[in-house]
């Protein structure tokens, strides 16, 4: 066997990369192409074979030990006489020829660039509309493919699984699958793909490259079709249509996990708790609550959150940001359920219902927390205590009464508050903002369950909540509830400091602070401090002669509701304090209070000075002037 002599080539290129699926790569036109090129210019210097159907074979992996001077890499390509070999050559040598002088992409052959360049670097109309939608191309080909979709032929189909494809590539990348082939390595990170295109998009993870530009807003992205789905955010075009329910969507994925909304299928199954989800999103999310992973940290406060929108919604937290806006009155919500849950106090919608009772409310939480009180369910319990919660968030806000944690400060005061909530209603204390107002008398009020309470009392006069031990009516549930404790004399709330127990959270409150000596209601007028609110609204009608209670019978007027209240029992005669031990009757609880000492002999009020003791503060003030 005589060497093949022949002119010295020095590009050299990776022939792995271009002979990787053998002799298939090399199309027919290129082939004729190159063929051609070496006849005319006469390139065959010689022969390996006289033979040309010898079953003696060359393969470029050996070239080098044949042609010392010619190396084309790790080919395992083999050609069966010089001629092809000599194509196989000028394939490899002039691979680089076929590269885009506009953006550097290296095609595989002439055709290949020919139609890169018709479709991403030559501005002429698609004159190829598709009959059944309008969609326009640029290429036959591409046409055909995408009537395919219409006709709902796949002709290509898999003879492992049966799946079937609308073209032959798309089959071939789907074998791998199968076969677990990944023929396609990133050279930074060495990580493998099966397809071609999957290597492409990853690369650009790397070099940050965005090729595929918007040219309404400018926006890039690293695919072409994330920037198809971009644009149809401008269009509106939304071709993915639900055949059951006409919901139209922007992209075929939506429109895949909808319709297991119709189906009830749930195909994601957690192996923890056996637990099923519709998308795969959902239980990916879901796992968390397993592992307890928190991966996305606010970077302004630390927290961490186990859901990337949560985070985003808490971001808006540090930033103010308000983007959603309601048409009619133009309230800002900072998410977009909070108004859609808005806009319902305008329609008066209540889409969701109690199947036990009927009753409807506004928001899937509400209902949800209703019907616990049908079953009795309080799914969240204090490792500590071991008291249960309707809710979960109800669990965490108690929590902080256990560890002391009050997150909310007050920025004016330095408050610290358990919620957010009772910051924001504590805010106002320091604003005097009243935004709450009553629609029928135009009272205002800093809180809503303030005005829930004066319109039922004023614009409602009905108390459906009816005692069955005493036939006392109440405008409201919680008031008969907090009522029945004064028959079973339960008292909840329990002092840490004393052991005194109060049947009211409020009155533990106002009682803790007889031991810290907390004010923090400020009068703005002469700088007076108040351990309660409410001494701070009736002290500041002292500054503005403001008497907003009247009595209905005699006209007399009162800064205080319980003076009036008070008052109005010298009209009716009713005395509903009575004494256990005697039955007197009183109609102040403080002058029971006074009258129970006559049984206890108890003198609570001592002199400072002389150390006398005494039943009644009046009685002490008396004595006190005997000294001055």
């Amino acid at each position: 066997m005589e060497p093949l002599r022949t002119p010295v080539n020095n590009s050299a290129i990776n022939a792995k990369t271009l002979c990787r699926s053998g002799e298939e790569v090399i199309k027919t036109e290129t082939k004729i192409k190159i063929e051609k090129d070496l006849i005319e210019n006469n390139e065959f210097e010689g022969t390996v074979f006289k033979d040309s159907q010898s079953s003696e074979l060359i393969t470029c992996m050996n070239l080098d030990k044949i042609f010392p001077r010619e190396r084309f890499g790790e080919c395992s390509k083999s050609v069966s006489n010089s001629y092809k070999y000599q194509v196989d050559k000028k394939f490899h040598t002039e691979h680089n020829h076929y590269k885009c002088n506009i953006c550097d992409k290296i095609m595989s052959s002439k055709a290949v660039l020919t139609r890169h360049l018709k479709i991403h670097h030559t501005k002429r109309e698609k004159v190829l509309v598709c009959n059944y939608c309008n969609n326009s191309f640029y290429i036959k080909s591409d046409l055909k493919v995408h009537i395919l979709l219409h006709l709902g032929e796949k002709p290509h189909a898999c003879d492992i699984c049966d799946k079937a494809f609308t073209q032959a590539a798309h089959l071939t990348s789907h074998k791998r699958t199968h076969t677990g082939e990944m023929p396609y390595r990133c050279d930074i990170c060495d990580r493998k793909f099966s397809q071609s295109n999957s290597l492409t998009m990853h690369r650009r993870t790397h070099t940050g490259e965005k090729p595929y530009r918007c040219d309404i807003c400018d926006q890039a992205f690293s695919q072409s079709t994330h920037l198809t789905i971009h644009k149809r955010r401008h269009t509106g075009e939304k071709p993915y249509k639900c055949d059951v329910c006409d919901k139209r969507f922007i992209e075929s994925a939506p429109l895949k996990g909808h319709m297991r909304t119709h189906t009830g299928e749930k195909p994601y199954k957690c192996n923890i708790c056996k637990r099923r989800f519709t998308h795969s999103y959902s239980l990916n999310s879901h796992m968390r609550t397993h592992t307890g992973e928190q991966p996305f940290k606010c970077d302004i406060c630390d927290r961490r959150f186990s859901h990337s929108t949560t985070l985003r919604v808490h971001t808006r937290i540090h930033t103010g940001e308000k983007p959603y806006i309601c048409d009619i009155c133009d309230h800002r919500c900072s998410q977009l359920g909070h108004l859609k849950s808005h806009m319902r106090s305008h329609t008066g919608e209540l889409p969701y219902k109690c199947i036990i009772c009927e009753r409807s409310f506004s928001h899937a939480s509400s209902l949800k927390t209703h019907t616990m009180t049908h079953t009795g369910e309080k799914p969240y319990r204090c490792n500590i205590c071991d008291k249960a919660f309707t809710r979960s968030s109800y669990l965490t806000c108690h929590m902080r009464t256990h560890t002391g944690e009050k997150p909310f400060k007050c920025e004016i005061c330095n408050k610290g508050f358990y919620i957010a909530g009772s910051l924001k209603i504590h805010t106002r204390i320091h604003t005097m903002e009243k935004s709450y107002k009553c629609d029928k008398c135009d009272e205002v009020y800093s809180q809503s369950k303030n005005l829930k309470i004066h319109i039922i009392k004023t614009h409602n006069r009905e108390k459906s909540y009816r005692c069955h031990v005493c036939d006392q009516a109440f405008f409201q549930a919680v008031y008969l509830k907090t009522h029945m404790r004064t028959h079973t004399g339960e008292k909840p709330f329990k002092c840490d400091i004393c052991d005194n127990r109060f049947s009211h959270k409020s009155s533990l409150d106002r009682h803790i602070r007889t031991h810290t000596g907390e004010k923090p209601f400020k009068c703005n007028i002469c700088n007076r401090w108040f351990s309660l609110a409410n001494n701070l609204r009736s002290h500041m009608r002292t500054h503005t002669g403001e008497q907003p209670f009247k009595c209905d019978i005699c006209n007399k007027r009162f800064t205080r509701s319980e003076s009036l209240k008070t008052h109005t029992r010298t009209h009716t005669g009713e005395k509903p304090y009575i004494c256990d031990i005697c039955d007197h009757r009183c109609s102040q609880l403080g002058h029971l209070k006074s009258h129970m000492r006559t049984h206890t002999g108890e003198l609570p009020y001592k002199c400072t000075i002389c150390k006398r003791s005494f039943s009644h503060a009046n009685s002490l003030k008396i004595h006190t002037r005997t000294h001055t």
